[in-house]
């Protein structure tokens, strides 16, 4: 049961309460009362006690309400206390018991405390392993339980759930090479069992299962990178994007510059559809000329001029790292620009 639910069902206890009642979180912050005045201010709260059920702080009782299992508010009330009985059994904790797929959502979402998370572990985790990363799978609604269907068959022994109504994660501790391999066999089989091309997208690597969240915001900031700097790839993987990272955290005005600067110096490459399509291509296949002369259906010979007439113009040789680094960045200024 989240804030929102518990104060649904505490603003249908105040009209039927005369005293004081207050709701409070575990600072003793007043969240919502039955009178206005009192929102915002702090009481002193009692320690929790397992051995207890009502708590008696600061001229109020007190009763905690508890979130999978951990004390996470409290409903204090002024001289009535057998009410508290009442309440009590509208925040029964049968109803908020935590299943699996509950556990691992809100740890992606940030929302399990580390003292609870130590609590909860052992009766979900069957074996601690190191190393975890999240994969994000983008599809409509209407596809999600056969995009589950997939995952299921190829990612197994991996945890996958529909985190909500586009978005279905995977969380696992597998190796990256393997991770890479698999996403790339899984976007096959989606293409041909679904005739659907969906956006996959590989989070940052992670220590403990405790920090998973972090690898889920790490890969959905990678997908606002991808849509920012016109990044066009079917798998995205985190560690491929420390450039457009580095980017993204520059200050603005220089970038602004840089591309009133750069759009003056190499227009005449950013105005040629065939001359920028080369160079992302070529940056995708990690500078290969053979890799990527077949992956865009060109002539070896032809990418190889694509390749010159760029250094003729830029003063670039995308063939060496240092030179295609320095395009690369300039290309991704002048597409967030454009943005």
């Amino acid at each position: 049961m989240n804030l929102s639910q518990i104060k649904n069902v505490f603003s249908k206890i105040v009209s039927f309460v005369d005293a004081d009642l207050i709701l409070t979180d575990l600072n003793g912050i007043i969240i919502d009362s039955n009178r206005i005045s009192l929102n915002g201010k702090e009481v002193l709260i009692p320690e929790f006690d397992n051995d207890k059920e009502v708590f008696e702080k600061s001229g109020y009782y007190f009763i905690f309400i508890k979130q999978y299992n951990s004390p996470k508010f409290l409903i204090g009330i002024k001289d009535n206390k057998s009410i508290l009985n009442i309440i009590k059994l509208l925040f029964d904790e049968k109803k908020q018991m935590m299943t699996e797929s509950d556990f691992y959502r809100e740890l992606l979402l940030g929302n399990i405390e580390k003292s609870n998370y130590k609590d909860l572990k052992d009766e979900f985790i069957s074996e601690s392993k190191d190393n975890y990363r999240v994969i994000i799978l983008k599809a409509s609604n209407g596809n999600l339980k056969n995009l589950s269907i997939i995952i299921d068959n190829i990612f197994v022994f991996d945890l996958n759930l529909i985190l909500d109504s586009e978005t279905i994660v995977v969380i696992t501790s597998r190796k990256d090479n393997e991770i890479i391999e698999m996403c790339n066999f899984l976007f096959t089989e989606i293409y041909t069992e679904l005739s659907l091309k969906t956006q996959i997208t590989i989070g940052s690597k992670v220590n403990k299962l405790y920090a998973i969240n972090k690898s889920l915001e790490d890969a959905l900031s990678i997908i606002r990178l991808a849509e920012r700097f016109n990044i066009k790839n079917d798998i995205y993987y985190y560690e491929d994007f420390l450039v457009p990272l580095i980017v993204d955290n520059m200050n603005k005005d220089l970038l602004l510059k840089l591309n009133k600067n750069n759009s003056d110096k190499y227009n005449k490459i950013f105005q040629n559809k065939d001359l920028i399509f080369t160079a992302e291509s070529f940056f995708k296949n990690n500078l290969n000329i053979t890799e990527t002369s077949e992956k865009i259906f060109v002539h070896r010979n032809t990418l190889i001029y694509r390749i010159n007439k760029i250094k003729e113009i830029s003063g670039f040789d995308l063939r060496l790292f240092d030179d295609a680094l320095k395009f690369y960045i300039i290309l991704l200024i002048k597409n967030m620009n454009e943005k």
